[in-house]
């Protein structure tokens, strides 16, 4: 039952729209003189108003196009595609006059999907005074209120929950059901807005159950995977935070195979791991061990668990493995694919990059080349995947260039015919 919902969810098809078709216009053509602008038919050719393909458009000539029809048809029966950026340029888009329309290059969106153990030995004492549950409770809030953490989503949800996913936990019989891990407690969404709901949450739970870690690990990395395919070229990372061994469906060898398999769908999962040494307590005769730790990190792709000594400073600690987190996750040199208005689709030939070094004002075209392509001295961008781009990557050199200089900016310009090397 635990590796059932994993497959079946990293093999999610995308869905095909589908278009009826228009009836394409049949109009009387105009009369075309010189400098004169034509009758336009009874529908015209596209959705943008340019009269010149469809059964009804003006004569040949120098006269202007005349309205827009009242139907967007292309005159042949079938419905137009959405206008494409780059074609719509008042400006040759392959001439070198061309100017596109330029913005700042955004890095790849860097979500993250905690799940948080609120198993009962996270009741147990600590020097300073609470218990472990109040030290990492309030190390992750003062996480996601930081300024720092602004720019990154997050989610959270708890193990072990009760059977169909009870807030309140199962006790010490709770669910190994990985479906009823997936549904999260607060929903990934970007910092600060979700820093409240996320507090009010950790609020609303406690540490009253056993450790059903290989369900709940399951179950994040299932709703990291559909997250993933909703929000396609994002950077989606699992983060399990736990006090102990898993006693309850199954073992520490169990996650790390989990882990390994999320890795697979392009998952990651990063562990941290919550001690206390030197401190004993009864509701915790297993507690977590840096190898076990590190194996399900290592299984994740993270190589090893990070960890937060809830005996001394867990606040400080766990804002500082976050950022870790947050600062791995978000590869350097890949940007998002610019997103183009509702209705109009990207064309990946009409697509620019500008590097403008510190202090200087005009910006040099970066080359747009292949992955295989990269030149090792001159450098350029290229796309993940040429057919259907969703990130944009500087090629090593260029990347190394640019993050060696301090203040400088990288924009993308999207409407004119990309500049290839010479």
């Amino acid at each position: 039952m635990i590796w059932r919902r994993l497959f079946s969810l990293s093999c999610l098809a995308s869905l095909a729209v589908a278009c009826s078709a228009a009836t394409g216009g049949s109009g009387t053509a105009g009369p075309g003189s010189a400098g004169t602008a034509g009758t336009a038919g009874a529908q015209a050719s596209s959705g943008s108003g340019a009269a010149t393909n469809g059964a009804g458009a003006v004569n040949a000539g120098t006269g202007s196009a005349g309205p827009t029809g009242a139907g967007a048809s292309d005159g042949t029966g079938s419905t137009t595609s959405p206008p494409i950026i780059g074609n719509i340029m008042t400006v040759d888009p392959n001439s070198a006059n061309c100017a596109g329309v330029t913005s700042a290059g955004e890095q790849i969106t860097v979500d993250i999907f905690i799940m948080f153990d609120q198993s009962a030995s996270m009741t147990c004492m600590i020097p300073s005074g609470g218990d472990r549950w109040d030290a990492v409770k309030a190390a992750l809030e003062q996480f996601v209120m930081s300024p720092d953490a602004a720019g990154i989503n997050v989610g959270i949800q708890y193990f072990g929950l009760g059977q169909g996913g009870g807030r309140r936990g199962g006790g010490l019989n709770s669910s190994c059901t990985p479906s009823d891990y997936e549904q999260p407690d607060v929903e990934i969404g970007p910092l600060p807005m979700n820093a409240t709901p996320i507090v009010n949450s950790l609020n609303a739970h406690m540490p009253t159950t056993n450790t059903p870690t290989p369900a709940a690990l399951t179950g994040a990395i299932n709703h990291a995977i559909s997250w993933k395919n909703a929000h396609p070229g994002h950077t989606v990372v699992v983060v399990l935070v736990t006090d102990g061994e898993p006693n309850a469906c199954g073992t520490v060898m169990d996650c790390a195979n989990i882990a390994a398999m999320g890795l697979m769908a392009t998952i990651p999962t990063y562990v941290i791991g919550v001690t206390s040494p030197g401190v004993t307590c009864n509701l915790d005769p297993n507690p977590p061990n840096q190898q076990d730790l590190d194996s399900v990190a290592m299984g994740g792709g993270t190589m090893s668990a990070l960890l937060v000594d809830v005996t001394q400073n867990a606040g400080d600690q766990f804002v500082t493995e976050m950022n870790q987190i947050r600062a791995k996750s978000q590869v350097p040199c890949q940007y998002e694919v610019p997103k183009v208005p509702a209705g109009q689709m990207l064309d990946p030939t009409k697509v620019n990059v500008q590097y403008t070094p510190p202090g200087a004002t005009m910006p040099t075209t970066i080359p747009g080349v292949t992955m295989s392509t990269c030149d090792p001295t001159n450098g350029g961008w290229y796309y993940d995947n040429p057919s259907a781009p969703t990130k944009i990557n500087l090629c090593p050199s260029t990347c190394m260039a640019v993050t060696q200089q301090t203040g400088g900016k990288v924009d993308i310009s999207v409407g004119c015919a990309t500049k290839h090397p010479a």
